[in-house]
């Protein structure tokens, strides 16, 4: 028989080896969390020697370093151990199986112009980009250090998504800014770039039509980017001139997909 004061320090000391299992637990993912970047460094610095190397054979009169050249340089190169990556290639994963996005899958692969998980890339990006579409290849990367979660993810991969449709369906002319823009508003009408939670923390409030206002502002924006565009006032012309058919047009989803999102 156990004595109350035997069994009070029994479950004192009990206590007390849970606090220290927790805290040895704490301990070792700290360490695997250091570890891990640890890696990372090691590998970062290894690319960066073998850069530096190759420069100096080069030209050994006039060493010159390139900050853009070098940020070029490693993302071009993928350190498997990265933890950015890992997430990233984990939220990779999950977002393939997005419904929106298995349409679109399914639509490219009947087009000739296949996407799928093999030509989905996480890298590195020197932009502020999330993610883009690469026309040359058909591949689309996913920006990993600049994306934090998965519905990031699963949003830039639709938008990616929804160009390479474009692209491989309506064959976009780069020399043609109605091309571009419409594409531009497609991709940002059919994915979840205006969500009315995420317009709202960009600091933009429409009792009416803000899902139509953001699309606009937001593929002029993109649009405006390209050389065929020109100016912000003269990309907004045509966005005025396009809109309306453009973002109308949902191919390839089926009008009743959207009925039943309300």
């Amino acid at each position: 028989m156990l004595f109350p004061g035997k069994a009070k320090v029994m479950l004192i000391t009990a206590k007390w080896k849970v606090v220290q299992y927790m805290r040895l637990f704490d301990r070792i993912l700290g360490f695997i969390s250091h570890a891990l970047q640890g890696i990372c460094i090691y590998f970062l610095q290894n690319y960066f020697k073998i850069w530096l190397f190759k420069i100096t054979r080069m030209r050994k009169s006039s060493l010159v370093l390139n900050f853009y050249s070098l940020k070029a340089y490693m993302a071009s190169t993928k350190p498997e151990s990265c933890p950015e990556r890992l997430r990233c290639e984990e939220f990779k994963r999950q977002a393939v199986e997005n419904p929106r996005f298995k349409i679109l899958e399914e639509a490219l692969q009947k087009l000739g112009c296949p996407l799928n998980f093999k030509n989905i890339d996480c890298e590195p990006c020197d932009s502020t980009a999330s993610a883009k579409f690469l026309s040359e290849s058909g591949k689309v990367v996913i920006c990993q250090n600049n994306v934090r979660t998965l519905a990031d993810v699963e949003n830039n991969l639709i938008h990616e998504a929804v160009h390479a449709h474009d692209w491989c369906k309506f064959k976009i002319n780069l020399e043609d800014c109605r091309h571009i823009v419409c594409t531009e508003i497609r991709a940002a009408n059919l994915s979840d770039d205006c969500n009315w939670l995420t317009e709202m923390a960009r600091g933009h409030f429409n009792i009416s039509k803000q899902h139509q206002l953001c699309t606009k502002r937001r593929a002029v924006l993109s649009a405006s980017y390209f050389p065929a565009c020109g100016s912000l006032e003269n990309t907004k012309k045509v966005a005025d001139e396009v809109f309306e058919s453009c973002y109308r047009d949902r191919q390839p989803f089926h009008p009743d997909y959207w009925n039943s999102k309300g």
